[in-house]
Formats: C-alpha cells, sequence, structure tokens
C-alpha cells in the first residue's frame, strides 16, 4: 500500500507453497542380448547383457542361473554382462533389481541346440591296391567302412552282388572265385549324411601249364586247348610275363592288350622293358621249278637250292 499527498494505492499477491518431493526412480532392466525371448542357440557358450537403470551399485541385485543364484556377472553400474557355458536344452537367467522406490525383475532363456556335425560314410579298399596280377582263383578281398552298418554297404563284384561278406567294426571281408581277366570290386556305403564309393579291379590268369598236361591243344573234345602269351599286368607294363592260358580266356587277354607269344627283353631305350613278341617263323618254300628234259622225270623243289640231276 502506498500513500501520497495525491492518493493511495495497494495491491495483493499471493503465493501458494508445496513441499518438495523426491522424483520416484524405481529400476528398469532391459535385456540387449538376446533380443528375442526366449531365442536359439548353436553353440555351448553364450553371453548374456543387459541395461539396468537406477541401480548405481550391486545392493539390491539378484542374479540367478537356471535357478542358482550367482555372483561371477560384471556390472558396471548399469550394464550387466554374464558369459557363461549352457546346458543342453533350455537356459534361463533372471535378474531382480531393487531400490529405495521399487523394483524390477526380467528374465531371458536361450535354448541349447548343439550344431550338427555331418559323419558322411568314409570307404576304402585295402585288398586287392595297385590293380595286381594274380594267378589263385581264390581271392580274399578286404575294405573299410566308416559311419555305417553292414546294412548300408553294397559291394559288387564284377556287377554281381555280394551279400556275404562279414563286418568286424569298420573293416569288411569277403572270399571269392575270381573270373579269368579283369575283376572289379565296387564298394559303397550311404548313411543320411552321404554316400562315399570305391572301385578296384585286380587280373587274375591261370598259371603256366607244362605241354604234357594238354594233350588236347586243338580244344577239341572234352578238354580245351591253351596257347601261350605275353601278359602285360595291369598297372605294371614294365613287367611283361609269358604265360599259358586256356583258348576261352584270350578275348579277355586281347582286349587288355596282351599279345600271342613269348615276351623277351629289348635294349632299345624308348621301350625299355617293353614286351616283344617272338612270332614262329616258317622259312618259305621256293617254287622254282626246273625244266626237265626228259619228260618222264620228276624233278622235286627244295628250299633255296636244287638237288643236280
Amino acid at each position: 500500500k502506498g500513500t501520497n499527498q495525491y492518493g493511495v494505492d495497494f495491491k495483493t499477491v499471493n503465493v501458494n507453497y508445496t513441499p518438495h518431493a523426491d522424483i520416484k526412480l524405481p529400476p528398469t532392466i532391459t535385456f540387449i542380448n538376446p533380443v528375442i525371448n526366449p531365442s536359439k542357440s548353436l553353440n555351448s557358450n553364450y553371453t548374456y547383457k543387459a541395461t539396468i537403470d537406477n541401480m548405481p551399485t550391486i545392493s539390491g541385485l539378484t542374479v540367478t542361473y537356471n535357478g542358482n543364484v550367482i555372483t561371477n556377472y560384471n556390472y558396471d553400474g548399469f550394464t550387466l554382462n554374464l558369459n557363461t557355458p549352457l546346458n543342453l536344452g533350455l537356459n534361463t537367467l533372471v535378474i531382480n533389481a531393487v531400490n529405495n522406490v521399487g523394483n524390477d525383475v526380467k528374465q531371458a532363456t536361450i535354448n541349447y541346440i548343439p550344431r550338427a556335425v555331418p559323419h558322411p560314410p568314409v570307404v576304402e579298399i585295402m585288398s586287392p591296391v595297385n590293380n595286381p596280377t594274380v594267378n589263385t582263383a581264390s581271392y580274399s578281398f578286404n575294405f573299410s567302412a566308416t559311419n555305417v552298418s553292414q546294412n548300408q554297404i553294397s559291394v559288387l563284384l564284377n556287377g554281381n552282388v555280394v551279400s556275404a561278406f562279414t563286418l568286424t567294426g569298420i573293416s569288411g571281408l569277403f572270399t571269392s572265385n575270381l573270373v579269368y581277366g579283369i575283376n572289379t570290386i565296387i564298394v559303397s556305403a550311404t548313411n543320411p549324411d552321404g554316400t562315399d564309393s570305391k572301385t578296384t579291379s585286380l587280373y587274375y590268369y591261370q598259371a603256366t601249364e607244362s605241354p604234357t598236361l594238354n594233350p588236347n591243344p586243338s580244344g577239341e573234345g572234352n578238354g580245351e586247348g591253351k596257347i601261350t602269351i605275353c601278359h602285360i599286368p595291369p598297372g605294371n607294363n614294365q613287367n611283361p610275363q609269358t604265360i599259358t592260358i586256356p583258348i576261352s580266356a584270350w578275348p579277355a587277354h586281347q582286349a587288355h592288350g596282351d599279345k600271342k607269344g613269348v615276351c623277351i627283353e629289348t635294349n632299345d631305350t624308348l621301350n625299355k622293358n617293353a614286351p616283344k613278341i617272338v612270332p614262329r617263323v616258317v622259312n618259305p618254300v621256293k617254287n622254282t621249278t626246273i625244266e626237265s628234259k626228259d619228260p618222264n622225270e620228276i624233278i622235286t623243289p627244295t628250299n633255296n637250292q636244287s638237288r643236280p640231276r
């Protein structure tokens, strides 16, 4: 209020006083990793990560992993990290934060599904190797096949199914008679992760027999004729062999590259150790006609010379 010789004036103002109240800030938990809850992991280790507002210390924090209270996490006053091995299946982390204003609880679950490692079959043939040449009809074949059982293995010998093989662990074995010429074995194995197959061959020829044991060289009658050839072992063409075989076996040997006749060595540097065939040479008869003065006289031709009259 103001007054002077000219008059009076006054004003009034009101103030409404409310005592100060602290702002209430309860904890707030947010998971950064995993983003999606629940989530999956193919790895056996996982790092959980979360932020916690309004919790400057670990006082008031309770962390449980798979139902057990833990303290081996890292917390800097805002970010919580936990690197831990996972159990097969569900793994759950629970964070409970309490301050003087309130509390918050969050959880995150990781489903651990181990990465499936494929195990396709692996097949190896131990016998025969390097395409050998043998002269015994009965032969023992050996092979190995991993990651499969016996009913997942297929064995073919010369295109025919071999079922009478044994499998002990990963080792397979069977004995079979060979055919003349090339014998091919194929071993295949299949499981849900894939297929593997190996192929190899060996060459079978009959051992050389004495001519006295071959009374029927022509092949007529009940016996079978035999011939002598220069045999070149498959995969070992530097070791030609002279052998005697039945005539019926010749087509297979001929297709293989063998030659009729015996083998000899040559010193030719371009064909060192290559087989050389020695054919049977028959001297030709010189058909020379000698005119006879006597029409009743007969002149018999001779080889490369004439008998004087």
